[in-house]
C-alpha cells in the first residue's frame, strides 16, 4: 500500500533584509526618468514613492516589489527570529541564532555560500521587514529532521538565512507573508 502524503509547513518570523539591483530597459529608463523629472525627484527616490507608480500607468508595475533586477535577500541575525516546523500535528520551534551555531552536532543540513559584497553601478532598494516572513508548505512522505536543508550567505558582514527551504532537495511553496516595511532606502551608484 502506498504511503500517503503529508504536510510539512514552515513558518518564519522575524525581520527579513533586501537589497534589490534594478534592471530597466533603455525604453523604461527614459520613461521612468522622465516621469520622476515631472515629480521633481531622482530616479532612485521615485522608485520608492507610491505616488509614482499610478503615474506611469502600466498594469504589471505598481510598485518596486514588480520591478525586475537582481536580488539578495535574506533572514538577519536579529534575536527574536524564529522558526517554526509543523509536521503531522507537531510544532518544532527553532530560533535561528542557535541554527547557524548548530554546526558541531547537526540537527539539520545546513549549507553556507558567500557573495561578493561589491556593488557596481546602478539603482538599488533596501528593504527589511518584520513580522510573519512567510509561510511555506511542501508534501512528503515521512519527515526527518536530517532531510530538511537550511541556507546561509555571508554578505559582507552578515549572515544571512536565505528565506527558501528544502526537503531531500525539493524546494517548498511560498503560501503567505504578513511582514510590514519597516525600512525602506533607494541610492543610486
Amino acid at each position: 500500500m502506498p504511503e500517503t502524503q503529508k504536510k510539512l509547513k514552515i513558518n518564519v518570523f522575524g525581520e527579513l533584509w533586501t537589497l534589490k539591483k534594478v534592471a530597466l530597459s533603455p525604453i523604461e529608463l527614459d520613461y521612468y526618468s522622465s516621469i520622476a523629472a515631472g515629480m521633481n525627484l531622482s530616479l532612485h527616490n521615485a522608485l520608492i514613492d507610491p505616488f509614482f507608480y499610478p503615474k506611469l500607468k502600466l498594469e504589471n508595475t505598481q510598485s518596486f516589489f514588480d520591478l525586475k533586477g537582481t536580488i539578495i535577500s535574506g533572514i538577519t541575525n536579529h534575536s527574536l527570529n524564529q522558526i517554526e516546523i509543523w509536521h503531522n500535528g507537531n510544532k518544532e520551534k527553532i530560533w535561528i541564532a542557535n541554527l547557524k551555531n548548530n554546526s558541531l552536532f547537526p540537527t539539520y543540513k545546513l549549507k553556507f555560500e558567500t557573495i561578493e559584497n561589491t556593488l557596481s553601478n546602478g539603482i538599488y532598494i533596501e528593504t527589511k521587514e518584520f513580522g510573519k516572513i512567510g509561510s511555506f508548505e511542501t508534501t512528503i512522505n515521512n519527515y526527518d529532521r536530517e532531510n530538511l536543508e537550511f541556507n546561509f550567505i555571508n554578505y559582507g558582514t552578515n549572515l544571512l538565512l536565505q528565506n527558501n527551504f528544502s526537503y531531500k532537495g525539493k524546494f517548498f511553496n511560498k503560501k503567505k507573508t504578513d511582514s510590514n516595511i519597516t525600512r525602506l532606502y533607494s541610492f543610486e551608484i
